[in-house]
């Protein structure tokens, strides 16, 4: 145990099927502040990427696992709706 988790006390680590582990950050003051961390492959860029998903321990993700997915199968529809607007402003 190092020093990280004798003050703030051991994160609590899930398996998630799709994302991995999941690190979950729980905010004693407002739970709604709480988050997971995780990273994963993204496979349009076949880069690991982080990402960080509200909720808390009870939530369910499946919501988050469908957007990633949505995002994933649509990337190049996207990027080439988005990327003339970034342009335009840089």
């Amino acid at each position: 145990m190092g020093l990280k988790d004798f003050i703030f006390g051991k994160p609590t680590k899930i398996e998630n099927e799709f994302f991995g582990t999941m690190l979950f950050l729980k905010d004693k003051k407002d739970k709604f502040k709480s988050y997971f961390e995780c990273r994963r492959q993204f496979i349009p860029s076949n880069k690991i990427i982080e990402i960080c998903i509200n909720g808390n321990l009870n939530d369910s993700v499946q919501k988050q696992i469908d957007f990633f997915k949505s995002i994933e199968d649509n990337y190049s529809v996207i990027t080439k709706v988005i990327s003339p607007l970034i342009e335009d402003e840089f």
